[in-house]
């Protein structure tokens, strides 16, 4: 891709999500059983991500894109596709105020990753965010800790290490 075609790429990303942000009811704190999109990463998997829940505090996070690695080295294959799905319990908010409510979840994560390598991947981590939603927008800053076991063809890992990122427009 030429530089002036990612540039058009992102001012139209950007111009799309203005849109959705202004025309959305969903101005005050997102609701419980609301549905967000936006780009994350989870055990194997970086892209799409996408989260909704439930009334009752429980949510179901996915995240669809290309192999990312896992622990610390984080990589990205040409070839690659990789899925993966969290479990998560919504806490309580720690703190909240006029802009900023910052909540918590735990939960468990799994995920496989098939690639260029020829081969594939599969994890299973333990997962404790913390979510950093905006009270004005219906936006949400997410940084997660997900130490896990990874499988592969020729390989078995514990990662102590693994902090994953998500960023998202709530409906």
């Amino acid at each position: 891709m030429t530089a002036s075609r990612i540039s058009r790429l992102l001012i139209t990303v950007c111009c799309t999500l203005l849109f959705c942000l202004v025309s959305s009811s969903a101005f005050a704190q997102r609701a419980p059983n609301g549905f967000g999109i936006g780009i994350g990463a989870a055990t194997v998997a970086g892209g799409l991500s996408i989260k909704t829940g439930t009334a009752s505090g429980f949510t179901f996070q996915g995240v669809v894109g290309p192999w990312r690695g896992y622990g610390p080295e984080w990589r990205y294959g040409a070839d690659s596709i990789a899925v993966a799905g969290d479990f998560l319990y919504e806490q309580a908010p720690l703190a909240s105020g006029g802009l900023l409510s910052l909540g918590w979840n735990y939960g468990v994560g799994v995920g496989a990753g098939f690639g260029d390598w020829g081969g594939a991947v599969v994890g299973v981590t333990g997962v404790l965010g913390l979510e950093f939603n905006f009270v004005p927008a219906p936006i949400d800053v997410v940084l997660e800790y997900r130490p896990g076991l990874y499988i592969g063809e020729n390989d078995f890992d514990i990662a102590f290490w693994d902090v994953t990122p998500h960023i998202r427009l709530w409906f």
